[in-house]
């Protein structure tokens, strides 16, 4: 197993490596930017407005993460 030093060498001395990281790590924070944070939520509101009747929410609307046990 190589250590954390020659890991990081090895990382810095790969200039296209590199270039791939920076460019993965930019489109992910692109997700979490606020404008598509808002516009991911008001399209999360819109659609529970949407399905306003009584009974369940759609399964397309209820997070598929285990439950909570409370």
């Amino acid at each position: 197993m190589r250590s954390l030093s020659e890991q990081l060498g090895r990382l810095l001395d790969d200039e296209p490596l590199v270039a791939r990281y920076r460019e993965r790590a930019r489109r992910r924070a692109e997700r979490y930017a606020w404008e598509a944070v808002t516009d991911q939520y008001e399209q999360l509101l819109t659609a529970v407005y949407d399905a306003h009747r009584p009974g369940p929410l759609p399964a397309t609307l209820v997070d598929a993460g285990p439950a909570i046990a409370g």
